[in-house]
């Protein structure tokens, strides 16, 4: 048998920013990982092309990895392992801590990274060709003054 909830007991479903932005934010990710996809990075399409995205210049501390992403330890590790079989990334002894690993792009990782600016850059130029010059501009502004810390 089903339960009939009561009407009153739950609260009518408001519209608000955050649903707008999250569904901006996911059609972005959705055509950015298709670019990435279509330059043989079909990784970046699975939950390991997360990881990508915190290994800067300098690398990343796999310990640090677990809080940036929000997932355990061992979902990290085997994020990890997958990238490093793939030669995307390396684990490298931490130069400031013997204990840790710094995890780095390997030759093909940066590559990625190239190939992601410009895939960022292609679907960049379609958001600004449906936006107009002024309206994307304006939308860059109000995006950095939302996101600054208060």
């Amino acid at each position: 048998m089903v339960k009939i909830l009561d009407k009153k007991s739950f609260p009518p479903v408001i519209d608000h920013i955050g649903w707008g932005l999250w569904q901006a934010s996911s059609s972005w990710q959705t055509a950015f990982e298709a670019e990435m996809v279509a330059k043989g990075h079909a990784w970046f399409a699975e939950a390991r092309g997360a990881v990508f995205r915190f290994v800067g210049p300098r690398g990343v501390r796999q310990s640090d990895l677990q809080a940036q992403l929000r997932i355990s330890k061992q979902a990290v590790q085997q994020l990890l392992d997958q990238l490093e079989k793939d030669d995307i990334i390396k684990r490298e002894a931490d130069a400031n801590d013997s204990r840790a690993k710094r995890i780095t792009l390997t030759k093909k990782g940066v590559q990625a990274a190239h190939d992601a600016n410009a895939a960022k850059r292609k679907v960049e130029e379609t958001i600004r060709k449906k936006l107009g010059d002024d309206s994307f501009h304006s939308l860059v502004n109000l995006l950095t003054t939302l996101n600054r810390p208060d």
